[in-house]
């Protein structure tokens, strides 16, 4: 086990549609991919250099191997 957290996200857009069918949201997720569009009105994407981030999650002893990925993209 890679110890992460693991969900479905059909049960995750089942359980917010109701809530973001409201408006007046803010969404602080790592990707975007599986929310439908009409959820938003706007997206920012926060961007750091790599090393700066790398070096603050040391700091906390996260496990680095685990954000390998996201670096690279």
């Amino acid at each position: 086990m890679c110890g992460c957290c693991c969900y479905w996200d059909v049960q995750v857009i089942d359980e917010l549609e109701e809530r973001m069918g409201k408006g007046g949201n803010i969404v602080d997720y790592h990707s975007c991919e599986f929310f439908p569009e009409r959820w938003f009105d706007i997206i920012f994407v926060l961007r750091t250099d790599n090393s700066i981030l790398y070096k603050r999650l040391q700091q906390r002893s996260v496990h680095i191997q685990l954000y390998v990925a996201v670096f690279s993209l």
